[in-house]
């Protein structure tokens, strides 16, 4: 929505939707929390930009 020529991607659902995000990123932070294991981990990265999630994906490949 800050970026207007990416707003034909967003409708009114999605504003409706952006008043449960808080509940969303409190189950979501539940959920990794109770299935991530040592053997079995979850990695959060963030992808706003394309090349950063693939940099940190190749560190934690690297990391095994």
């Amino acid at each position: 929505m800050d970026v207007p020529e990416r707003n034909w991607k967003s409708s009114s659902a999605d504003v409706r939707e952006r008043a449960h995000w808080d509940d969303c990123r409190q189950a979501f932070s539940r959920v990794l929390s109770a299935t991530s294991t040592r053997w079995a981990p979850w990695y959060v990265v963030p992808a706003d930009h394309k090349w950063f999630p693939r940099v940190c994906v190749s560190a934690v490949r690297q990391a095994w």
